[in-house]
């Protein structure tokens, strides 16, 4: 429903404000746990993929999350944690899947566009229009 509303009121730059603002002021401070802040990540992702599957708006809104776990100590170690912790780590369940999931798959080796099985279809992302939202990525990350 989101994503049908959004298409027809073009208000990503709005959605965009908002979710930096929310993940700002409620998950990316000292007072959140490093292990809470990577599932809240990991669920907007797929959030966010599924309303846009180009993957901009997943661009801009998690470059704050990113930029905030670069600075966090205990970031990698929670992240190892979660991928090798099989109790009830999200981490864990993504890597289980080994990308079964997966919505797209590169052509075969020997597939050469003969219209056979192994053809994979013309991915065509959806337009997404941001408007005065400005987008700058730091070089050295």
């Amino acid at each position: 429903d989101l994503r049908s509303a959004l298409g027809k009121t073009h208000q990503f730059s709005e959605l965009v404000s908002s979710l930096k603002s929310v993940f700002e002021k409620r998950l990316l401070h000292a007072g959140a746990n490093t292990s809470d802040i990577i599932t809240q990540y990991i669920s907007s992702m797929k959030a966010l993929y599924h309303l846009d599957p180009s993957g901009t708006t997943l661009a801009v809104v998690s470059k704050p999350i990113q930029q905030y776990l670069r600075g966090r100590n205990d970031t990698v170690r929670c992240i190892v944690t979660g991928l090798t912790d099989d109790s009830t780590s999200e981490l864990f369940q993504e890597l289980r899947k080994g990308g079964s999931e997966r919505k797209w798959r590169p052509k075969a080796a020997n597939s050469m566009g003969e219209g056979g099985e192994d053809e994979v279809a013309i991915w065509k992302p959806e337009i997404v229009h941001f408007g005065a939202i400005q987008v700058s990525y730091d070089k050295g990350s």
